[in-house]
């Protein structure tokens, strides 16, 4: 090769040498900017999946507390104010049942973990009740507009004491599925169409029976994520 060539060789290679050189740091730039987009969306991801099960599993908690604390006020009542007592809870479409609050509560516990609550649903099982929520983090994936989203499902199953009648809760009263009417006619029975015979005036008056108090079956519920 005449020197020529070799010159126009190694100018060449300058050059080459020269852009490697300039792009190595805008590549840097780069990668740094990819690393810091995928960590950010991976960190937001893994929030906002978090705060959904989280919030998930306090709206099944706090339906159940609302159940759990309703028998347990009515529980050791004379019949007429047990049932007053019950008429809401076993009346109301289960779904329904302190919506206000299950929503609330779901709300606070996304709150918690830098997340909205875009939806809650109820719906019911044969167990029980499922709580599906859906969450969107406060704050966008960096450099993008994007927001992280995330889905769970939490349940509760009952266990003991409360059953199902259609959409409304039942109770389990001395081994029998009842709604509230037909808790009503075992508590309150009516009276007999048979008037009752006059007290003969020479006997005593006897004592009155006291009214026996209601006892109910106490209530349990397992809450937990569904996979």
């Amino acid at each position: 090769m005449t020197p020529a060539g070799r010159g126009r060789r190694r100018d060449q290679r300058g050059q080459a040498s020269m852009v490697l050189v300039l792009a190595v740091p805008a590549l840097l730039v780069i990668a740094l900017i990819l690393v810091s987009v995928l960590g950010d969306a991976v960190m937001k991801r893994t929030e906002t999946s978090t705060a959904a099960d989280a919030a998930a599993l306090a709206a099944a908690e706090e339906w159940r507390s609302y159940v759990a604390d309703e028998l347990g006020a009515a529980d050791d009542l004379l019949p007429a104010e047990a049932l007053d007592r019950l008429r809401v809870l076993l009346t109301t479409d289960a779904a329904l049942l302190d919506r206000g609050r299950v929503a609330s509560r779901a709300r606070e516990l996304a709150a918690g973990n830098d997340a909205t609550v875009t939806s809650l649903t109820v719906r019911r099982t044969v167990r029980g009740l499922e709580f599906a929520v859906s969450t969107r983090n406060v704050d966008v994936v960096n450099e993008s507009s994007a927001r992280a989203e995330a889905q769970a499902t939490a349940a509760v199953e009952l266990t003991a004491g409360a059953c199902w009648r259609g959409a409304v809760l039942g109770l389990v009263y001395e081994g029998r599925c009842l709604d509230w009417e037909g808790l009503s006619d075992e508590l309150v029975p009516a009276p007999p169409r048979e008037p009752a015979p006059e007290p003969d005036p020479d006997e005593p008056t006897p004592s009155p029976t006291p009214t026996p108090r209601v006892a109910l079956t106490p209530f349990r519920a397992d809450t937990r994520l569904v996979a």
